[in-house]
């Protein structure tokens, strides 16, 4: 009995220490949407959500600002978070993140950039790669 009591101690002491950020059993993740879109243009207004995060609608305005977030990747390893994103007429949707494609994101990070001609990935900036055409 007294093996339990103290195992839970342990347990609760350990969870309380990792809730600040740090991720218990699981990696922590960080998410970067860009805009690399020329400023007289319109804004890229976006929407970000997981199945249990909803981190509502955003806009960049400026050249080279970001929205970014972070996480703990869940214990089932089956997080998922999407960004249906606007510039003007155009639009895309996409998995920012998917643990199933985690080693996209080996490095911790993940920054999605908009540009005139498509959404780009980098887990390195600023070497990008082409990802999606926008749809219109």
């Amino acid at each position: 009995m007294i093996f339990k009591i103290l195992f839970l101690i342990t347990l609760s002491h350990l969870l309380l220490q990792t809730s600040a950020r740090n991720c218990f059993l699981t990696n922590e993740y960080t998410v970067h949407v860009v805009t690399f879109l020329p400023e007289d243009s319109p804004p890229l207004e976006f929407h970000c959500a997981s199945g249990n995060d909803d981190l509502g609608n955003h806009k960049l305005t400026s050249y080279a600002t970001e929205f970014t977030w972070s996480f703990c990747e869940n214990i089932a390893h089956n997080t998922l978070f999407f960004c249906t994103l606007r510039w003007g007429t155009k639009k895309r949707s996409v998995d920012v993140f998917k643990s199933s494609q985690s080693d996209k994101c080996s490095t911790g990070t993940c920054v999605w950039a908009a540009e005139e001609d498509g959404i780009y990935f980098s887990n390195n900036p600023p070497a990008y790669n082409k990802e999606f055409d926008w749809e219109t």
